[in-house]
C-alpha cells in the first residue's frame, strides 16, 4: 500500500466536503429568504398588532405596499382594495394614519 497518496486523498476529500457544506449552507440561506412571509397579510397583521403593545407615545413607521386599517380594536391588512383581507384583534390603544407611501402607527 502506498502511503504517499493517501494523505493527499484525505486532504482532497476534506476540501470537497468543506466546499459541499458551504454550497449547501448558501442554498439553505437563499431558500429561507425566498419562503419568507413578509408579503403575507396574516403575518403582517400579527406583527403590527404586537407592535401596538409598545410604550405610550411611541410612533411606528411601516412602509408596506399593503393596505393597513384600524377597524374597531383590530387591524385589517389587505393586498388590494378589492380583497377581503385579514383582520387580527389587538389589545393596544393606537391610531393608524396613512402618510405618503407608508403608515404611521401612534401608540396612545
Amino acid at each position: 500500500m502506498q502511503k504517499r497518496g493517501t494523505e493527499s486523498m484525505i486532504y482532497g476529500a476534506l476540501f470537497s466536503l468543506i466546499i459541499l457544506i458551504f454550497i449547501l449552507g448558501v442554498f439553505f440561506v437563499w431558500l429561507s429568504t425566498k419562503t419568507s412571509d413578509s408579503n403575507n397579510p396574516m403575518t403582517t397583521a400579527k406583527d403590527i398588532c404586537l407592535t401596538t403593545l409598545a410604550k405610550q407615545g411611541t410612533n411606528i413607521w411601516i412602509n408596506s405596499p399593503m393596505i393597513i386599517e384600524k377597524k374597531d380594536n383590530s387591524i385589517l391588512v389587505r393586498k388590494s382594495q378589492t380583497e377581503v383581507g385579514f383582520s387580527y384583534p389587538c389589545q393596544g390603544n393606537f391610531d393608524i394614519d396613512k402618510v405618503g407611501d407608508g403608515y404611521l402607527i401612534t401608540i396612545k
